[in-house]
């Protein structure tokens, strides 16, 4: 986990960079096929690690989904859980198809958190471009119906619902909830273990713990990175759709750091040049 140091380095390499070209604002093409939801651990995400996991590693320590020692025969580079998701597309390109993911985003600068937080946070990524943010991490890919209330007749109606779908802000709508969305607004993801104990009846929404099928069987890998054995003894989600989200929380953080960071230096004296 990096250091407080770290974490303000990147912030400030982060915010000093020019703004990057952004992921497909608009739908690329006609979506044909829904190949699942594509989770991802981003190993050199410092807001991540200092934001959103917290909020998560109670609730993943209460419903018993705790990281894994190693993975190594299973040639994993990262143990730890996934942070985001999206979904895993195909749509049609000249000649045939192509892979992009449909995903909600927040940014990493000024320029691209702006408008997502704001705006529109969703973005069609080419497959390749997401891949390349795993920096280290890890991805993979969940068949739709491997999650609970998801069968194939779910699947085709979420093709055509993804022709029309439009975008939100991120602070109205997070990552986990515009993969519910898409699917109908069923729930994919279990309500918070840690405010259940408080009584409290309100998902937080953790990419890491989604509502598998009990009797699913995945391919070991995933299976292995997604926990997927705890996963399979969740309850069912109760609390209402549109919940609190960890990554919400966190975005509202980061930028009341940013505008006291950028207040204090307003507010800040300036010395007396020298005569």
């Amino acid at each position: 986990m990096p250091t407080l140091r770290d974490w303000w380095r990147r912030l400030r390499s982060g915010l000093r960079a020019p703004a990057r070209k952004a992921p497909g604002g608009r739908r690329p093409g006609r979506v044909v096929g829904v190949r699942g939801v594509i989770f991802q651990y981003d190993g050199r995400d410092a807001l991540a690690d200092w934001l959103i996991h917290p909020f998560e590693q109670i609730d993943r320590r209460i419903a018993g989904v705790t990281p894994l020692r190693s993975l190594r025969s299973l040639q994993a580079p990262r143990t730890a859980l996934a942070v985001h998701v999206g979904l895993h597309l195909e749509v049609e390109a000249e000649g045939g198809t192509r892979e992009v993911v449909a995903e909600q985003l927040f940014g990493t600068t000024l320029a691209q958190i702006i408008p997502n937080l704001l705006h529109r946070g969703l973005h069609w990524t080419p497959l390749a471009e997401f891949v390349q943010r795993d920096h280290g991490g890890w991805h993979v890919t969940v068949p739709p119906t491997a999650f609970r209330f998801i069968d194939a007749a779910a699947a085709q109606e979420s093709i055509e619902r993804l022709q029309r779908i439009e975008g939100r802000p991120f602070l109205v709508e997070d990552c986990v909830r515009f993969v519910e969305r898409a699917f109908g607004e069923r729930r994919l993801f279990a309500d918070s273990p840690f405010l259940k104990l408080l009584g409290l009846d309100v998902g937080v929404a953790d990419p890491a713990l989604p509502l598998l099928r009990r009797d699913v069987a995945l391919e070991p890998h995933a299976a292995a990175l997604l926990r997927a054995p705890a996963l399979r003894t969740l309850p069912d989600a109760r609390g209402r759709a549109n919940r609190i989200s960890a990554a919400r929380c966190g975005a509202i953080a980061t930028l009341l750091v940013l505008a006291t960071a950028g207040g204090a230096a307003v507010r800040r004296p300036r010395s007396p040049r020298q005569s």
